[in-house]
C-alpha cells in the first residue's frame, strides 16, 4: 500500500533493537526504511553493518546529546543511506 501511495519512507517499521527484521523487511519492500531511534553510534554501526537502512534520523534527545549525534552520522558519512536529523518536539508551556 505504502509503494502504491508513493510514501518517501516507511519510517520506524519495527522496533529499533530488530537489526534483523529491518534487513528481512528491506529485501522484500520498495519502500525506503527509515530509522528515528537510533540512539548510539554502536547501534548505528549494527545497522551500517546489516545495511536495510535508506535513511538514518538520529534523534539529539535519544541519542543524549548532540556529540553522539554527530558520531552516529560521522559513521554514515561513508556509506550511501542518508542521515538526517530527527526532530522531536517538546511541549509546549502553558500559562
Amino acid at each position: 500500500m505504502l509503494e502504491e501511495l508513493d510514501a518517501g519512507f516507511f519510517e520506524m517499521p519495527l522496533p529499533p533493537e530488530d537489526v534483523h527484521g529491518y534487513t528481512r523487511l528491506a529485501a522484500t519492500l520498495d519502500v525506503l526504511l527509515a530509522l528515528d531511534s537510533i540512539a548510539t553510534r554502536h547501534r548505528a554501526l549494527e545497522f551500517l553493518r546489516a545495511d536495510p537502512l535508506h535513511v538514518r534520523q538520529p534523534d539529539v534527545c535519544r541519542a543524549g546529546d548532540i556529540t553522539e549525534t554527530m558520531r552516529i552520522a560521522a559513521l554514515g558519512d561513508a556509506t550511501n543511506p542518508s542521515s538526517t536529523s530527527h526532530l522531536t518536539r517538546g511541549r509546549k508551556k502553558t500559562a
